[in-house]
């Protein structure tokens, strides 16, 4: 742990990069693979409905935690709503959005790495983070961070503020988040018809 990785904040970048490429290699792959159930059959359908349903929850998580960190990030320690539970709730959500995305492909496999290595890539973001934010906040930050977790949520801390300002900026970006999980939805939906309908062909069944 050197001086400057405390003094600097993490580039947003490198983990947005980081996760295009990941969504477009799995997208890639999961393209010319099949699962080992009947992509026509009831189980399909019920995994499909839980996926979409996870999807919608991360996408919901995310805007209720993007409302209150708008435009507070790294200029106010943020410690109410979803912010109380866990201290990385953006992180949380988009996990569960991508666990949703990976259980409609129909394979335990995929269920189960896609949503770890997006786990391993936000749980090193959130510690890199939390280095900067004890050094820009120190004392009021170490007393957040030994009750709140760093990743999964602990719903008996919940503390919520009676009101809460909101930007037009802040909503924007928000949309504009939601949009990526929103996409992937129809993408998977179109994979998954193409396959059925043998106008791509599937080189591998993932179990």
């Amino acid at each position: 742990m050197n001086e400057p990785s405390r003094r600097t904040p993490f580039l947003q970048k490198k983990r947005i990069a980081s996760l295009w490429l990941f969504t477009i290699v799995s997208l890639l792959v999961l393209g010319v693979s099949r699962p080992p159930i009947n992509e026509a059959g009831g189980l399909d359908i019920v995994l499909d409905l839980c996926g979409s349903f996870l999807v919608l929850i991360g996408v919901f998580g995310r805007l209720w935690s993007i409302l209150y960190i708008g435009g507070r990030k790294n200029h106010q320690l943020v410690t109410t709503g979803p912010y109380s539970i866990t201290r990385n709730p953006l992180y949380f959500f988009s996990v569960v959005a991508i666990f949703g995305i990976s259980l409609m492909f129909g394979s335990v496999l995929v269920a189960v790495a896609v949503p770890l290595v997006a786990f391993g890539i936000f749980s090193w973001t959130a510690r890199r983070e939390a280095r900067y934010l004890q050094h820009l906040f120190g004392p009021q930050y170490s007393r957040y961070a030994q009750v709140t977790p760093l990743f999964w949520p602990k719903l008996s801390l919940m503390r919520s503020p009676s009101e809460i300002e909101i930007t037009v900026g802040t909503l924007q970006s928000t949309l504009r988040d939601a949009l990526f999980f929103i996409v992937l939805l129809p993408v998977m939906e179109l994979l998954e018809y193409l396959r059925v309908q043998e106008h791509i062909t599937a080189l591998v069944t993932i179990p």
